[in-house]
């Protein structure tokens, strides 16, 4: 578990703001928690969001496409990706569901086909999405929807979360960066080195080998011949790179 102190303190120690005993006062940490904020507000636009699982139930009916979001007809959250373990349970019986990318899904000629799902393909947008099932459900189905929602800010220094591996470091690091010119500081290349290998190490922790997506032989999948998955959760990473000067530069890798 950690808290916003552990960071910000940690950030400030490695920027020569704090020396190793210091816990800080009271106005550097609040000022701290707000850079750290701040800072996580633009996480997202550079997919590097912090996750938190969650798994809901909702009832399925002969409809093929659900939308999803705030207000929508799964009701949730917004979500920033639909994780693995979500199934079809149906009199009993689960039937594990296998995401299709948006070639994939195309490649299904026949879209709308009655039976068990065990497929699906999720199309986001800005305020939901929609989640679409192949072969289409039927009333009296249970969707349980694994997702990752987006951990949005921390609410005071001293709240304890449970951060992904990998995370607590790079905030550290990168906070320490992103707030060395307010003290007039200069990071040092350790501290560098660190915030851009932690955002790399992030980046690949959160792609996946590719799985298949789809059985050879199915019906009316590109004749029959099957279909692989591709890497999720690795798409166009965008992580700041300091520069010579001590500045930001942005460095994209897809």
């Amino acid at each position: 578990m950690s808290t916003a102190r552990d960071i910000v303190t940690r950030s400030l120690r490695l920027i020569g703001v704090l020396g190793a005993n210091e816990p800080g006062d009271s106005a550097d940490l609040a000022d701290s928690l707000s850079a750290l904020n701040a800072y996580l507000e633009a996480w997202p636009l550079s997919a590097l969001t912090i996750l938190t699982g969650q798994t809901t139930v909702f009832p399925l009916g002969s409809e093929y496409a659900y939308e999803i979001g705030p207000g929508s007809t799964f009701d949730t959250p917004r979500i920033a990706s639909i994780a693995e373990g979500s199934f079809i349970r149906f009199q009993g019986i689960d039937t594990p569901l296998v995401q299709l990318d948006a070639a994939e899904y195309a490649g299904i000629t026949t879209k709308f086909v009655p039976g068990r799902p065990s497929y699906f393909y999720y199309e986001p947008s800005a305020a939901g999405g929609v989640l679409t099932f192949y072969p289409g459900p039927s009333t009296g189905m249970e969707l349980h929807l694994s997702a990752n929602l987006p951990f949005e800010q921390f609410a005071d220094l001293d709240t304890d979360y449970a951060l992904p591996p990998g995370y607590l470091r790079a905030l550290q690091y990168n906070l320490a960066v992103e707030m060395a010119p307010e003290y007039g500081k200069e990071p040092s290349q350790v501290v560098l080195r660190n915030a851009m290998t932690s955002i790399r190490q992030i980046k690949k922790d959160n792609s996946r080998v590719p799985i298949l997506g789809m059985p050879a032989g199915l019906p009316g999948v590109w004749g029959g011949r099957g279909a692989y998955g591709g890497v999720l959760g690795a798409a166009d990473f965008v992580y700041d790179i300091a520069d010579q000067d001590g500045g930001f530069i942005q460095d994209q890798n897809g």
